[in-house]
């Protein structure tokens, strides 16, 4: 069965990717999966203590947006509503 969220835990980034993500969506909503929220796990034998939820709204989340070689620059579009000039 399709489930209605995803659910990773953040190893590399802990807080900081929960942060960003909540920043995402402040700033500009709709272009990655809908972040609802983090959670801490009290398992002291857990690899990373931080998860991190998401909508499933399809393919790409923040952390696939973070994973790639062009972040953060791969969101200026969404933030800036166009890519910036680094001409000058």
């Amino acid at each position: 069965t399709k489930s209605d969220v995803i659910v990773k835990q953040a190893i590399e980034y802990g807080p900081e990717e929960a942060w960003m993500n909540e920043r995402v969506q402040r700033a500009c909503a709709g272009t990655c999966a809908d972040f609802c929220d983090a959670f801490e796990d009290n398992d002291p034998k857990a690899q990373a203590p931080l998860w991190l939820v998401w909508k499933d709204e399809g393919a790409q989340t923040f952390a696939d947006l973070m994973a790639s070689k062009s972040f953060p620059l791969n969101l200026e579009s969404a933030l800036f509503d166009d890519k910036l000039d680094t001409s000058s």
